[in-house]
């Protein structure tokens, strides 16, 4: 199964923040990535603002699996972080900080943004150059010139 940066954010906050994190992350069937950012969102692990992101974005995200014809409009991506972009910026009168609404892969972009800013710590360890040395890392294995 393909995931995203944002599902693996997920992932890795739900890993260090949750008593029974392997049994959630493990078990798709019965925590799916809906039920994984609700329960985030509860715990107040997620902000309203990224859980709405999340939430839509997901939603988006299932209708392209499930629909044959799936379109996606710029108003469809400036939806998604509407809600996160409003909360940033009280002040409307400021002019819009977020032009990189206008394709997916910005969205998405930001999405991981949103939950870096909000969990830097946490996805900061995933990034440590001594994770990426552990043995038997697929990336280690990758580079070790045994290719």
């Amino acid at each position: 199964m393909l995931r995203s940066p944002s599902d693996l954010a997920v992932a890795r906050i739900i890993d260090r923040k949750c008593k029974n994190a392997s049994r959630i992350t493990s078990d798709t069937r019965g925590y799916p990535y809906s039920i994984r950012i609700v329960l985030l969102h509860e715990l107040g692990l997620l902000t309203d603002s990224l859980f709405i992101a999340l939430d839509r974005f997901r939603k988006i995200r299932n209708r392209a699996a499930h629909e044959p014809y799936f379109e996606l409009t710029e108003d469809q991506l400036k939806h998604i972080v509407e809600h996160y972009e409003k909360d940033r910026k009280p002040d409307l009168s400021q002019p819009d900080t977020f032009p990189l609404s206008a394709n997916i892969r910005n969205v998405c972009l930001c999405l991981v943004a949103m939950i870096f800013n909000e969990h830097s710590e946490i996805i900061n360890e995933a990034f440590t150059l001594e994770r990426w040395r552990q043995p038997g890392n697929s990336t280690e294995q990758n580079h070790s010139g045994d290719a």
